[in-house]
């Protein structure tokens, strides 16, 4: 079994794929969007959930390749 892990941070956000061994088979980032709302600077969610749908998919596709 693997498992996918997502950490939304405030300077990056990671997605990281762990083995059955606890060894990252795959790990991918990106630096989140800031935005304004209300006067204040907050992540852009929508780019944020593309972002880890796309790279969830990628992973996916990669694996379901790999057999």
């Amino acid at each position: 079994m693997k498992m996918a892990v997502l950490d939304f941070g405030k300077t990056n956000s990671k997605l990281f794929v762990f083995g059955q061994d606890g060894r990252i088979l795959d790990g991918r980032r990106t630096q989140p969007k800031w935005t304004g709302q209300h006067g204040f600077s907050v992540l852009d969610e929508a780019e944020l959930h593309n972002w880890a749908v796309g790279a969830l998919a990628m992973r996916s596709k990669t694996m379901t390749s790999k057999g």
